[in-house]
């Protein structure tokens, strides 16, 4: 018989920073630790929600300030984002026009309000369009201005993995191996 092979050790990846509590999560967890210790999650939280609600800015103000801080840890430990990548023409268009759709109908969803706005984009003229490209390009100019002095600062940000295509059954079937 053959000897057993041993694996080597999986590699764990390190731990993920976890968001910071909030102020009622840090309420909640020095408050189970008078409960009883029979009490469902339910009533738990029934007998929390009652008490943080019976307790007021001044009681708040400790977990508050606690919740504050955390927050403040973790923001700093969180690496630096670079700058986001400005609007198209036709995007600074939906943002100017949006607000106005949606209060003339109430009833639209996000869909719907997509549409109107394609609709909409299609019979502007062409000099309309071209003074919304001018402030799309004016903001790109501005982002890459802003982005050489995040790489200059920063370094070149990592890059997002892509995912990989799911290949269906019936095409590793059907495809001959190269």
């Amino acid at each position: 018989a053959a000897p057993a092979v041993k694996k080597p050790p999986a590699v764990k990846a390190p731990p993920a920073v976890k968001r910071p509590a909030s102020a009622y999560a840090l309420f909640m967890k020095q408050m189970s630790k008078f409960m009883e210790k029979g009490l469902s999650m339910g009533e738990r939280a029934n007998i929390v929600s009652k008490k943080w609600a019976a307790a007021g800015d001044k009681g708040k103000k400790k977990f508050e300030d606690e919740a504050a801080t955390l927050k403040k840890a973790y923001e700093d430990s969180l690496p630096p984002a670079p700058p986001k990548r400005p609007l198209s023409g036709f995007m600074i268009f939906g943002g100017e026009k949006r607000a106005g759709i949606m209060k003339a109908n109430p009833d639209f969803g996000v869909a719907d309000i997509g549409k109107k706005l394609g609709e909409m984009w299609k019979v502007v003229s062409e000099a309309d369009k071209a003074a919304y490209s001018k402030k799309a390009d004016e903001a790109k100019k501005v982002y890459e201005k802003a982005y050489a002095a995040f790489i200059k600062e920063h370094g070149e940000p990592p890059k997002k993995q892509k995912k990989t295509k799911k290949v269906k059954v019936t095409e590793l079937l059907t495809t001959t191996p190269a």
